[in-house]
């Protein structure tokens, strides 16, 4: 493409000096929008190239479609103790057999035990309420009490939807020389359905209002490369 652009940007620059050491000739026009038009025709191309990849990126299979509606997380304790609330919606678009739901996530260090040893994450019909207004042991709570989700697997209808909630309490790493936090980054949400299909959003969370802030800058803390 690169190669093209040069071309016809040489084209245009040779019309221009042959018009100059022949200003009664025709052929100047003709080269330059010769010239114009390649260039015009493979920048048009990439952009349409460059579109097509932030589709293949972003878009699911055509059984299933993902709305996410909130993805917060709240600091309660500078590099240690954190809440988190993600809600979203499945769109079954066709008849589909769900087999699991759930969030991943890779530790910035990963020592020790799994981060899913340390956590209690729940998933429920979708809560509304916004959780992590609440101390994180009523998050915990309301949680655990919550309408679960279906017994996975199980099938699910074409034109059906299935409103979802995860969340719960998510503690910092624990290290040789101490604590270390989470990462906004690094989140996947993941949905496995019918033989050995696999949806995985990548996910950056949001600082909840609430989370804990630095007082003589006011910006969030906690938060590992924030």
């Amino acid at each position: 493409m690169t190669v093209l652009r040069i071309f016809s940007a040489l084209l245009i620059i040779g019309a221009a000096v042959y018009w100059l050491l022949n200003p009664g000739s025709n052929a100047e026009p003709v080269i330059v929008i010769i010239g114009s038009c390649v260039g015009l025709i493979f920048s048009f191309k990439d952009l349409v190239a460059k579109k097509a990849k932030e589709v293949r990126e972003t878009a699911t299979p055509d059984q299933i479609s993902i709305k996410l509606i909130t993805k917060n997380v709240r600091c309660y304790k500078e590099w240690i103790d954190y809440g988190i609330q993600l809600n979203f919606e499945i769109f079954f678009n066709e008849k589909v057999l769900l087999k699991a739901v759930y969030l991943d996530y890779k530790e910035p260090h990963g020592f020790g035990e799994n981060w899913t040893q340390r956590a209690q994450i729940f998933s429920a019909k979708m809560m509304e309420d916004d959780l992590l207004l609440s101390d994180l042991q009523t998050v915990v709570d309301q949680l655990k009490n919550s309408v679960k989700l279906p017994e996975l697997p199980q099938i699910f209808e074409e034109k059906s939807i299935l409103q979802v909630t995860i969340g719960g309490f998510i503690p910092g790493e624990r290290l040789p020389d101490g604590w270390e936090g989470i990462t906004l980054s690094n989140w996947t949400l993941v949905i496995e359905f019918d033989e050995n299909e696999c949806v995985e959003i990548p996910l950056t969370l949001d600082p909840h209002c609430k989370s804990e802030k630095r007082p003589t800058e006011w910006k969030y803390v906690g938060f590992v490369n924030a």
